[in-house]
């Protein structure tokens, strides 16, 4: 939850500084935001998992514009943002793999005999895998090197 809250704290200066150089790219900007909206408000796991995935599709989709704007890509503006996006999708999935492995080693723990005989009457539950997306930064990260370069 913290990384997430990482990426939804980098999309409005992601707008911000694609909406200064693509203005006429309303739509790709609107969905962005919306998407970030939603994965803000959603409370249940299987809600939050949509809405992540949906705010990683349209992340993805943003990146995919940003390569069209050579100018926006070598300001050093978008080139901190680049990196912290990079490092927040980084957490992201090392977070995800570590809560897959504590769901998996639980899971199998909950429905082993010696909990079952023990604790049957209490009949824990198994906990859902966390199956969020990653966003594709592959395009602007060559892109933003060489501008560095």
């Amino acid at each position: 939850e913290v990384q997430l809250k990482l990426r939804h704290d980098l999309v409005p200066g992601l707008i911000e500084v694609v909406r200064g150089y693509a203005a006429h790219e309303r739509d790709a900007i609107r969905l962005t935001a919306a998407s970030r909206a939603r994965a803000i408000a959603a409370r249940r796991p299987l809600e939050r998992a949509l809405a992540e995935n949906e705010l990683a599709r349209s992340l993805t989709e943003l990146v995919a514009l940003i390569e069209q704007y050579p100018a926006l890509l070598a300001t050093e503006e978008f080139a901190a943002l680049a990196r912290q996006l990079r490092a927040t999708e980084d957490e992201i999935q090392a977070a995800r793999e570590l809560y897959n492995a504590n769901v998996e080693f639980y899971n199998s723990r909950a429905q082993g005999i010696p909990v079952m005989v023990v604790a049957g009457f209490m009949r824990p539950s198994s906990f859902p895998y966390a199956v969020i997306d990653a966003v594709d930064l592959s395009p602007i990260e060559l892109r933003v090197r060489e501008f560095a370069a």
